[in-house]
């Protein structure tokens, strides 16, 4: 059970007999941990970040046309999230971010400008040429966002739609923590805690509406409710410069470096280290012919596997540090509490002389 779904629920108010159609835009980013207590140790001796644990998250780019029909959206993750856990450790949106004309062209790799909607603060439009394109709505993780959490065995992410003057929506959000980390194995050598550097493999399986691994009472659920028709899919693995692509299920759309002065202000900063990065694309597209006859992507899957060297000399160097700061710690704190008692039985020993 490792597919996500998405779908939508109807708008009991509108007679219109049109799909909608949905068009993702996926970019999956391996990073590295700032503000860890390894972070802490290597500014102090003002080393580079490369020895720092990765992180993983995945940005959802969703843009929903001939949107009439729709009235709510739906996410499955195949995660159980706890209850009560705080909602900017599993998701944020990334829509505000996009109001930066420079990185908006970034992520879209278009000359796109925005303004600003009328009548609301949190849409603005997407233009090019002069033409309105499509409209970014910001959501309120607090208050747009409802999470279920522990169904069928994973968490389910609404929010109602909105749409303005028939122009197409586009939401833009990061989903983070466990659930994005279970989409990889990294397989390591068998005697890798003998040597002090090695190559490590990874591999990545992400899946979006693959029945064959949701619960069949979800499954259910969905045909109750409404599927998207899905005309597009672009699915960016973003990756070290340094991490080797050995092969996908699917053959590479294209493969570019990212800027780092414009995505470094994409990502969070303060959490994470930006490194010159790849993106590694894989598309999948309906063409005009096919969605005539109705044609569209039931499912997506992909698989990629990469190789990283992993170096553990200076690890091990790290953590022989932290150990003697604790016992220095730890003795020191011992000894200031025996401190009296030592001396009162060195005053009792003195007596009895």
């Amino acid at each position: 059970m490792n597919s996500i779904a998405i779908w939508y629920e109807k708008n009991a108010t509108t007679i219109s007999e049109d799909i909608p159609e949905l068009e993702l835009h996926l970019n999956h980013w391996k990073l590295k941990t700032k503000n860890s207590l390894i972070d802490r140790v290597l500014q102090i001796f003002r080393f580079k970040g490369n020895y720092l644990p990765n992180d993983y998250f995945i940005d959802f780019g969703i843009k929903i046309l001939r949107g009439e029909s729709v009235s709510k959206v739906f996410i499955y993750i195949p995660f159980e999230y706890k209850n009560g856990i705080e909602r900017k450790n599993i998701i944020e949106d990334l829509g505000v971010k996009l109001r930066d004309r420079k990185l908006i062209t970034a992520v879209f790799n278009e000359p796109y400008t925005t303004q600003d909607l009328t009548n609301t603060q949190k849409a603005f439009s997407v233009n090019k040429d002069d033409k309105n394109l499509f409209n970014i709505y910001e959501l309120d993780v607090e208050n747009d966002i409802n999470i279920d959490y522990s169904k069928y065995k994973g968490t389910i992410f609404s929010f109602d739609f909105r749409q303005f003057k028939s122009i197409p929506t586009y939401y833009r959000f990061r989903l983070k923590g466990q659930f994005v980390k279970n989409l990889s194995y990294v397989y390591k050598p068998s005697i890798s805690f003998l040597e002090s550097a090695f190559s490590s493999v990874e591999i990545i399986d992400f899946r979006i509406n693959d029945t064959r691994n949701l619960n069949v009472s979800l499954v259910e659920q969905i045909e109750e409710c409404s599927k998207f028709n899905i005309s597009l899919v672009h699915y960016f693995v973003m990756r070290n410069v340094k991490d080797e692509y050995i092969l996908s299920n699917q053959a590479l759309n294209s493969v570019r470096q990212l800027e780092e002065n414009v995505w470094s202000t994409y990502i969070s900063e303060s959490e994470h280290l930006y490194e010159k990065s790849f993106a590694y694309h894989l598309k999948k597209k309906v063409n005009e012919e096919d969605k005539a006859s109705k044609r569209y992507i039931d499912e997506f899957s992909a698989v990629l596997k990469f190789r990283f060297e992993d170096s553990k000399l200076f690890m091990y160097f790290i953590y022989l540090l932290i150990f003697a700061m604790f016992t220095e710690v730890l003795g020191s704190g011992l000894y200031d509490c025996l401190k009296p008692i030592l001396k009162v039985i060195v005053e009792k020993g003195l007596e009895r002389f």
